[in-house]
């Protein structure tokens, strides 16, 4: 893994887990589409589970409609590898995310780690 690729990984993760604290956790959903609707926002202003957050960190958008691109498969490749590291596999963002009690300073706690974090060669090829 390239400097340049993990840098970007931090930063958006750190962008994601700003809007799970700014806009609230969303279980269940990407986003909140009756808060959407109800409220008249867009859906960026709406509560996110993790992944909605880091669509719209790289997008602008938690829609499903621009769901793949390099760069999301990228981050969550790199989330996926770090919770893999702390569950050794039985653990996924939506699984996570989606926990009864979950708060929203938990995920953005989580989404803050794994930015911080840097997989080893070990870390990797356990993962593999």
């Amino acid at each position: 893994m390239s400097a340049a690729p993990l840098a970007q990984f931090r930063t958006d993760l750190a962008h994601a887990a700003r809007i799970i604290l700014t806009n609230g956790l969303m279980q269940g959903s990407l986003y909140d589409y009756e808060q959407a609707e109800r409220e008249a926002i867009p859906p960026q202003q709406c509560r996110m589970c993790g992944l909605g957050a880091i669509h719209t960190a790289i997008t602008g958008t938690p829609s499903p409609d621009r769901w793949t691109s390099d760069r999301y498969n990228a981050v969550t490749d790199h989330l996926n590898d770090y919770l893999f590291h702390l569950y050794g596999g039985a653990m996924t963002l939506p699984k996570w995310n989606d926990q009864p009690g979950r708060t929203a300073k938990q995920v953005a706690r989580m989404l803050r780690k794994a930015a911080l974090w840097t997989p080893t060669a070990q870390s990797l090829a356990l993962a593999a």
